[in-house]
């Protein structure tokens, strides 16, 4: 576990903490809905004021995280998060991470080169689900992220409660109704937007419906993970509420900085301080924590194409983890083609308009 993490250390950014930014009793509560892989655990496990609280019903995805529990602050819920207690069929496909509560809608999939041979279904099974208001009602939830193929709405409903305390949220949303009778992209931000919550980053992924397309063809947009937090003016209303103001702002600026939002960071904290609810020495604190994690243009070319050095002259790892090698050399490959492309528009267009511009979120 340990060799993991170092390798994740260098080969993927992490965030650079003052000493003692947080205090030992402060935590960040991140709550993790679906977790059908271990992808987030691993950028979050170095962290240890993080509390790790994983919902998932599918048995599978849960034995993948016991092996694994004693090595990171982790609380493991094999049950699915719902609007209320009640158990509820659940459907379980061959592809692991599309398994729902929710039957697919195998008319629209099948206009689409995926086709339908991840939803063929391997077993059903009635699991207990909650709502996440009753199950956490003690301590404040700060991050929410769903991963729940439909179910995303529902959720939402049973943590109307958590949701007055909670920073930000990051869900996979649905531009048709891949699963019947589910939601929406834009009625779950309706719903969030109700509830003083802004979107900051849409990550698109985008399915082909034939064969014959190139470069140039637009694909049509499937669903995106959505980068939700609180507006500013929300969170200027909370923290005029709260007893531990600072604590409030670190955990939020951390939280954005995870997502590389060092612009809102930055136009936050200044609000916040002309707003006179922090002091000048927690400002320049935090001030200097956000400007640590914005590396120039040049160190991220060269540490990416150093990065992407490494995997091609360790080459021979491909017969040892061939699919894991594979997908670490794509990713480098694409990071630093998509550096030069945003080095390029940064330097050619209006430097406070970007379009198609954005890097991936985890």
């Amino acid at each position: 576990m340990n060799i993991i993490l170092n390798l994740k250390n260098f080969f993927f950014d992490q965030i650079k903490i003052p000493k003692n930014f947080f205090k030992n009793n402060e935590n960040i509560n991140f709550v993790d809905v679906g977790a059908s892989n271990f992808k987030n655990l691993m950028f979050y496990s170095k962290y240890r004021f993080i509390n790790l609280i994983l919902f998932e019903p599918d048995t599978r995805a849960i034995e993948s995280y016991l092996s694994k529990k004693n090595n990171l602050n982790l609380k493991i819920f094999d049950k699915g998060l719902w609007s209320k207690k009640e158990k509820k069929l659940f459907y379980q496909y061959l592809n692991q991470a599309s398994s729902s509560f929710y039957k697919p809608n195998l008319k629209k999939l099948s206009q689409y080169n995926l086709g339908l041979k991840p939803y063929e279904l391997k077993g059903t099974s009635f699991v207990e689900v909650e709502s996440l208001d009753r199950i956490y009602k003690t301590k404040d939830v700060d991050f929410i992220k769903l991963d729940t193929e439909g179910a995303d709405y529902e959720i939402l409903l049973g943590a109307k409660k958590n949701l007055k305390n909670c920073l930000g949220l990051m869900i996979e949303t649905q531009f048709f109704e891949r699963y019947l009778n589910s939601k929406s992209f834009s009625e779950i931000e309706i719903f969030l937007r109700k509830n003083g919550y802004e979107i900051f980053i849409i990550n698109i992924e985008k399915w082909s419906q034939h064969e014959l397309y190139n470069i140039n063809t637009n694909i049509k947009n499937v669903w995106a993970d959505t980068l939700f937090f609180l507006s500013i003016e929300n969170l200027i209303e909370r923290l005029k509420k709260s007893n531990n103001k600072i604590f409030l702002i670190k955990k939020m600026i951390f939280l954005m900085m995870t997502y590389r939002l060092h612009d809102s960071s930055i136009r936050y904290l200044e609000n916040i301080k002309k707003n006179k609810l922090i002091s000048q020495n927690d400002f320049l604190e935090i001030n200097k924590f956000i400007k640590m994690n914005i590396k120039s243009n040049s160190i991220i070319i060269i540490s990416d194409l150093f990065r992407l050095s490494i995997c091609i002259i360790f080459l021979p790892v491909i017969l040892i983890y061939k699919r894991k090698y594979l997908e670490l050399l794509k990713h480098f490959i694409e990071k630093n083609i998509n550096n030069i492309k945003r080095l390029i528009s940064f330097n050619l267009q209006n430097k406070s308009i970007f379009r198609s511009s954005g890097t991936d979120i985890h």
